[in-house]
């Protein structure tokens, strides 16, 4: 981030002015000429994080992934269809979708006071 241009300005006026604090401090995307800080996780309360930083996103399943056997295909489809599917298996398998029901009118005797004890119980669960 550039604290010179207008975007580094209101990030690092924002900090100040709710007393943040970046969690993230090492580069992520590092170059032969720089190396910036990509990653901005912004809290008041550091103390509630034992620990913060980067990780490498990369995804040892997939470097281990049998992409040669979509090269037996002679169809271009099939073999699209076989990589899509094997991406999908290992994302899937990292990343599951999750379903949640959600309401478009609160019941009637739902509170404010209980909504939050609701939210609070699941934040902490």
């Amino acid at each position: 981030m550039d604290t010179n241009k207008r975007e580094g300005k209101l990030l690092i006026d924002l900090e100040e002015s709710f007393n943040l604090t970046c969690l993230i401090n090492s580069p992520k995307r590092i170059t032969n000429v720089s190396s910036t800080l990509i990653d901005v996780m912004l809290t008041n309360r550091p103390d509630y994080f034992i620990k913060s930083g980067t990780f490498d996103p990369e995804i040892k399943e997939l470097t281990n992934a049998p992409w040669q056997v979509g090269e037996v295909f002679n169809d271009i489809d099939d073999r699209v269809d076989y990589w899509n599917g094997l991406v999908r298996y290992v994302v899937d398998a990292h990343a599951p979708l999750r379903k949640k029901r959600v309401r478009e009118i609160d019941v009637p005797y739902m509170t404010l006071n209980w909504k939050n004890a609701i939210r609070r119980k699941r934040k902490y669960a």
